[in-house]
């Protein structure tokens, strides 16, 4: 399965399916808990339904892939989770086709990556 994904994210970053995601404002971050991304957007997206999740990889390095997920809000990608050392105004991720949560891992590791991450 790792091997399977790890190709897919490939094609996606090959094909340029490459979203630049906000850091959304400290205020909003504040609510949320540390590492918990996907907890965070389901609590968001049943108090605010006009906002949906985005399920995908975070391109942490070249071949590292974190699972992760983020907000939908029409207008923008936002990352809703702090993540501590990380208050950069944007991040990057890799949002591939849906895929159900359970069973994956949390990061992938992908010793065919051979290009920097966008």
């Amino acid at each position: 399965m790792n091997t399977f994904l790890c190709a897919r994210i490939r094609d996606a970053i090959a094909r340029g399916a490459v979203w630049r995601v906000a850091l959304a404002a400290a205020l909003v971050r504040s609510r949320s808990a540390e590492r918990a991304c996907h907890a965070n957007v389901a609590q968001w997206t049943g108090e605010h339904p006009e906002h949906r999740a985005v399920h995908g990889w975070l391109l942490a390095g070249v071949g590292i892939y974190t699972l992760h997920s983020v907000l939908d809000t029409v207008d923008d990608l936002l990352d809703i989770t702090p993540q501590p050392g990380h208050d950069a105004q944007d991040l990057v991720a890799s949002v591939v086709e849906p895929l159900p949560l359970a069973g994956l891992s949390l990061q992938l590791i992908d010793p065919l990556a051979e290009m920097e991450a966008p």
